[in-house]
């Protein structure tokens, strides 16, 4: 899978931030788009973490509006990413 830094360009460009409370800190996302397709990102309390997505926009927001929901944290963003891909591609 491909990293953020793998992959950043200076087009990177935020499409959708959400934020949820987590034993009362704030717990960040945000939906990123570059030239090669869409990015999670998580962010809990100094942490930070970054997966691709796909280039695929509604297969992106699919995956982003179940990580939000589920309220995954930065330690396991890249873990249940692959997961939700890999079930998508019913791999």
């Amino acid at each position: 899978m491909k990293t953020m830094t793998e992959t950043k360009t200076e087009e990177t460009k935020t499409i959708d931030e959400r934020e949820r409370s987590v034993c009362g800190h704030a717990l960040r996302y945000r939906l990123l788009r570059d030239a090669r397709g869409y990015y999670i990102e998580a962010g809990y309390r100094g942490e930070s973490a970054v997966r691709f997505a796909g280039a695929d926009f509604l297969l992106a927001t699919s995956v982003y509006g179940k990580i939000v929901r589920g309220t995954v944290t930065p330690c396991t963003l890249a873990d249940v990413v692959s997961d939700l891909l890999a079930v998508s591609a019913g791999g």
